[in-house]
């Protein structure tokens, strides 16, 4: 019995690493039945088979846990989403969890096969769970920016630019643990800013020269209180095209944004954060001779407002 066991469970895994190879994109009829999966114990479920579809979890890899100043813990699990029968790789099904209340929300998550209408249900998707569940999307995007098969969008326009080019002009402010705003060139290593928790600053990275900065306008969904709205209404955000922001999708470089793309604002009145819609990006907006950027302990921290992540 234990060699007709391991035989099929060697087998689940040869199918698996091959579907990881052959992917394609989800149908709309798909991506509705992945979401209708129901789990008995997400905590444990690590394997289910159901409605056409195989979800795939890895037991040995802890769930990415947030506790914002509410106290709220709140966990996101990843399965890797698969046709049961061809076992070719749809996606993902992110699965939020509060233990508190044992609440959870879940959303499909495409490949990047999907076609647009699909990653259109996505992001609507998205936004009906952070209603739902405060918190939602913020955790889910941070997740997959640390997910090395969640989507990155990129045109490889980037790629090709310094390394060192991750970065803010002087005069951004980040936001402090405190709920104050420092300019970046002003943050010292070992400060707490504010992210999605409170972080350490680990290092400060400045850089001479010359750097091109893109010039990015996001539109809350909401009304924003914070000193860095502009009086149009939009938060205004400059980097250089490599450095990493969070958005809807993952982890996307700002160069790479385009106008619709979904990213993730400070509302300073509720300590919250909020989606927010790019509506400009201008490339080369301006150069300046001096830059910076953090290394924090978590990955993530608020600059002019908007969520980036460490380079």
């Amino acid at each position: 019995m234990k060699k007709i066991l391991f035989a099929a469970m060697f087998a689940l895994a040869s199918l698996i690493a091959t579907a990881q190879e052959a992917k394609r994109g989800i149908t709309a009829a798909e991506y509705a039945l992945a979401k209708a999966v129901t789990f008995k114990n997400v905590e444990k479920d690590t394997y289910v088979k159901a409605n056409g579809l195989l979800f795939d979890r890895d037991d040995e890899k802890a769930p990415y846990v947030f506790k914002f100043s509410d106290g709220i813990e709140r966990r996101v699990y990843f399965f890797s989403l698969y046709e049961a029968q061809s076992m070719k790789s749809l996606g993902q099904l992110a699965v939020f969890y509060t233990p508190k209340d044992g609440k959870m929300q879940k959303v499909c998550v495409p490949n990047a096969e999907a076609d647009r209408a699909v990653w259109g249900q996505y992001i609507d998707d998205l936004k009906d769970a952070n209603k739902a569940a405060d918190g939602f999307a913020v955790c889910l995007a941070f997740a997959l920016s640390k997910e090395s098969s969640g989507p990155v969008k990129t045109d490889g326009a980037t790629a090709e630019k310094d390394h060192n080019e991750f970065c803010f002009a002087g005069s951004s402010y980040v936001l402090m643990a405190d709920g104050t705003e420092k300019p970046i060139g002003q943050v010292k290593v070992g400060e707490q800013v504010g992210g999605l928790k409170s972080e350490t600053v680990l290092a400060v990275n400045a850089h001479q020269g010359s750097f091109t900065l893109t010039r990015i306008l996001l539109e809350p969904a909401q009304q924003l209180w914070a000193s860095h709205v502009t009086s149009s209404g939009h938060v205004e955000l400059e980097a250089t095209a490599n450095h990493p922001i969070l958005t809807a999708k993952g982890r996307v470089a700002a160069g790479d944004l385009r106008k619709g793309d979904v990213v993730f604002v400070e509302d300073a009145a509720t300590g919250s954060y909020r989606m927010a819609t790019v509506v400009f990006v201008q490339d080369a907006a301006r150069v300046v001779n001096q830059v910076y950027s953090l290394t924090t302990s978590g990955g993530a921290y608020v600059v002019d407002g908007a969520v980036v992540l460490d380079k």
